[in-house]
């Protein structure tokens, strides 16, 4: 009996030990059943991996599958982009040289592509004109915009205390650089559609043929690069004139059309190739012809003019008289208004300097007050100019807070004050040429040996003044020439209107196309698959080995 009991009680204590040694602090049964063995479920984990290889193999497998079956019927597309960059004058401001409007879409205009379809025969590959319009596109052009861009972006992220206003700083000059680099660079853009397209052998004189065309267009058609030049052809000498005129008027008349042509001369110089063209006929450069046109000035004309002044010959000396003192009367009025001009201006500047050193002690004006007060303080001396000369002034003034503001009052006061000498000049001349006359007049009264020298003076001048009549049209006919020679040269020249920027077409697609964020989709869906397989495996694995114990 006794064996009966103590081996009871053993048994009692191995069931129970709880009753007999002390429970741990904080010990709880929950917790124990609750703890994950981190080894046990990564076995369980490892033993997925056949079965999650394969899911991966074949969602991969149809993932790329769709998407090569799907661009497969799609129909491939190409790009073909030809660079090119805009090498005239004024282009980055939207203008031709002759100052009409500019658009990058006028380089495929409808009228330039209608042409090219039809120079180049497209009908006879199937391709219609409204698809061959669509299929041609335009767009800015600068091979260094990816470097500009990165530039910007690594000052951005490399600079971990930038401030909100330093990044839109950086992005302002940013922007800045990017407008300039694509100012002058354009790219025509052809895309071609399935196989049966037009080839590539074509593809190349297509689109330089597009260039070709819009230029030639635009200076034949529309005169682009004319400048918009007044040549004067030989009805602006009336001979008819020169003869009813008295003779210091005559020579007066002579020397404003010399002007005009050496002021055309001038324009031609700098167009294109103006410094090395010659005329066709006489061989001579634009620099030859000025200096013979300054020579038959100097040597021709003033030979005729020095002693019909000198001497105050004139056919109706009283009526001459009257002539330049109304004239002196005219530029002297004239003066007058360029020195009170001048004087606004010297106002302005002085009242904006006087804003400008107050502005140092008081807020900041802006540089519309600024301007208005320079414009108020002298508004009695405006009101007696014309809309013209205060639209000036007002314009300058709604940029009086730049620095250039000072700079154009400068400019302009300047000009003002250069415009007066010349007419001060101008009256002296008249002045003595009265002077002449009045003095002609006394001479003739008591001294008749001066009529053989003025006899002389007036055949020199019946002779002379048809020579130089002659050779003022010898000038105008060279400058005509010249100018036909120039345009000829424009049109027909390389790189009047633009340049290729290359010979070869930049192309691009062709092959599979896929979608652009397909690489981001194909690893979502590998990310999805594991997440699904991985479960579905361990709970089907656990599930097997409970049944197996069972």
């Amino acid at each position: 009996m006794s064996n009966q009991v103590n081996q009871e009680e053993k048994r009692n204590q191995s069931v129970n030990p709880q009753q007999d040694s002390p429970l741990p602090y904080g010990y709880s049964p929950y917790l124990q059943e609750d703890e994950i063995n981190l080894q046990d479920l990564f076995a369980a984990v490892w033993k997925t991996r056949t079965l999650w290889l394969i899911s991966i193999i074949v969602v991969a497998a149809i993932f790329w599958g769709s998407l090569i079956v799907r661009s497969m019927a799609l129909p491939t597309v190409e790009r073909f982009v030809l660079p090119l960059y805009l090498t005239f004058e004024n282009s980055e401001k939207g203008e031709y040289p002759n100052g009409t409007r500019f658009a990058r879409s006028d380089i495929i205009s409808t009228t330039v592509l209608n042409e090219v379809y039809q120079r180049h025969q497209l009908e006879s590959f199937g391709l219609e004109i409204g698809a061959f319009r669509q299929s041609i596109s335009i767009a800015p052009y600068a091979p260094g915009e990816g470097m500009i861009r990165t530039k910007y972006e690594a000052l951005i992220s490399e600079n971990k205390k930038i401030t909100p206003q330093e990044i839109d700083e950086l992005r302002k000059r940013q922007q800045e650089e990017l407008d300039k680099a694509l100012a002058n660079g354009v790219k025509i853009i052809y895309v071609r559609e399935g196989k049966g397209a037009l080839p590539n052998a074509l593809l190349q004189p297509l689109l330089s043929g597009i260039a070709t065309v819009w230029a030639i267009k635009a200076i034949e058609e529309r005169g682009v690069l004319e400048n918009d030049i007044q040549l004067f052809s030989k009805s602006i000498i009336q001979e008819g004139l020169i003869n009813d005129l008295d003779y210091p008027v005559v020579l007066a008349y002579l020397k404003e059309k010399t002007q005009l042509i050496e002021a055309n001369l001038e324009k031609l110089l700098k167009l294109p190739n103006g410094k090395i063209i010659k005329d066709s006929d006489t061989g001579l450069t634009i620099a030859d012809l000025q200096k013979s046109l300054q020579d038959s000035l100097n040597y021709r004309l003033q030979m005729l003019e020095d002693p019909i002044h000198q001497l105050g010959i004139s056919k109706t000396p009283a009526m001459t008289q009257l002539h330049y003192e109304e004239q002196m009367m005219r530029l002297s009025e004239e003066r007058r208004a360029l020195e009170s001009k001048a004087a606004v201006v010297g106002e302005a500047q002085r009242q904006y300097r006087i804003a400008q050193q107050n502005s140092r002690a008081t807020p900041q004006k802006s540089g519309m007050d600024q301007g208005s007060v320079a414009l108020n303080s002298t508004g009695t001396t405006i009101p007696q100019f014309g809309d013209n000369f205060l639209d000036r002034i007002i314009s300058m003034s709604d940029h009086a807070s730049d620095t250039a503001y000072r700079q154009k009052l400068s400019d302009q006061r300047l000009l003002y004050q250069e415009e007066s000498i010349e007419l001060e000049k101008k009256i002296r001349q008249v002045q003595r040429n009265i002077q002449n006359i009045q003095n002609i007049q006394n001479i003739q009264d008591n001294q008749s040996e001066h009529d053989v020298i003025i006899a002389e003076a007036i055949s020199a001048l019946k002779n002379g003044v048809p020579a130089l009549v002659k050779d003022l049209y010898r000038h105008i006919a060279a400058t005509k020439r010249i100018y036909e020679q120039l345009n000829q040269q424009t049109i027909y020249g390389t790189g009047s209107l633009y340049q290729l920027a290359s010979e070869d077409l930049i192309v691009s697609g062709g092959g599979l196309q896929f979608p652009e964020k397909s690489k981001l989709m194909f690893v979502l869906s590998l990310v999805l698959t594991t997440f699904v397989v991985i479960p579905l495996v361990m709970l089907r694995n656990s599930m097997r080995r409970k049944k197996e114990e069972e």
